[in-house]
């Protein structure tokens, strides 16, 4: 049978069926659903698996280790093919889906050229400003956040590459020497970990080496403020992990992956970090002039529009 995403969990019969596949949760795989409902409700947007995982650890209703993780992978995708969870309150952001690309006609094309008009974000800004993460999961959330600022936003997935190393020294030096930037900021956020902690390591000592050039660079998350003052759940540091015996004796033997904090508070950490280097006043007469100038886009959209006639 299908049950309705919004029938209660003690309601739901002994077996559902989902084209041929049966399920019979447990009482307390129902009681953990309800939990993972309430904090997805609670939720301003779709959370990944993992960030839904941190929250549960975090609320104390299931322990942080490997097979709790495991297990409620697989709760949640069989509670999603019958309808008890809903499925757009999730989303995978490591994996891409693309589709063609073109439009209708010209007069659509050019509608949307008008409306999508814009000036870059940061132009007359004295400072410049990069955000870097090593986690893929969560560049959308960060991505989001930084866009309206015009920062570039560089996701290493892990260990950066000297390609990408070696661009975004250029693009530093570009921003220092060419376009005499009063700061240059490199903003990192990653997991508070062994790998985590030697990941921005090596990002400052090859960009230094690279570049020549002074500039801030700053991990702004994970740290131990941040999981002190949110209460994030820790687990068992690698202990594979050739760093291991190094981020020990700084920091303890205990990790925190960035995922674990709440996706609200990483938007307004991102946030504040950028706006630390922002001059608002300037980016508000930008955008007095991007909307004269779209004003005049549109007026020049309308004369072709009457010149072609009808389509």
């Amino acid at each position: 049978m299908r049950v309705s995403a919004t029938m209660p969990a003690e309601r739901f019969e002994s077996t559902s069926r989902y084209d041929g596949y049966s399920w019979k949760p447990t009482p307390q795989s129902l009681a953990l659903l309800d939990k993972a409902r309430e904090l997805l409700t609670a939720s301003p947007r779709p959370m990944t698996v993992r960030q839904l995982y941190y929250r549960l650890v975090a609320g104390l209703v299931i322990p942080n280790n490997i097979r709790s993780y495991q297990n409620l992978v697989g709760l949640l995708t069989k509670a999603r093919k019958v309808d008890l969870l809903d499925t757009s309150k999730f989303v995978d952001r490591a994996r891409a889906v693309t589709g063609a690309y073109g439009y209708t006609s010209l007069e659509s094309y050019l509608g949307i050229v008008s409306r999508a008009y814009r000036r870059h974000p940061n132009d007359g800004q004295p400072e410049y400003i990069e955000v870097w993460t090593e986690k893929d999961a969560l560049s959308a959330v960060i991505g989001d956040v930084v866009s309206p600022y015009g920062a570039t936003l560089v996701v290493s997935k892990g260990y950066t590459s000297y390609t990408v190393l070696v661009e975004a020294a250029r693009r530093f030096h570009r921003e220092i020497v060419d376009r005499d930037a009063d700061h240059v900021h490199l903003l990192y956020f990653g997991d508070f970990d062994p790998s985590g902690e030697d990941i921005f390591r090596v990002i400052g000592d090859e960009m230094v080496a690279l570049t020549g050039d002074e500039f801030d660079i700053r991990k702004v998350a994970l740290n131990q403020e941040l999981i002190d003052e949110h209460r994030l759940p820790p687990m068992p540091a690698k202990t594979s992990d050739s760093r291991f015996a190094g981020f020990q004796a700084a920091h303890g033997d205990e990790a925190v992956e960035l995922d674990a904090l709440p996706p609200d508070v990483l938007e307004d950490v991102v946030r504040a970090a950028v706006e630390e280097h922002w001059d608002e006043g300037i980016h508000t007469r930008l955008m007095e002039t991007e909307e004269a100038e779209r004003a005049e886009m549109l007026r020049a959209v309308e004369d072709i529009r009457k010149r072609r006639g009808p389509a």
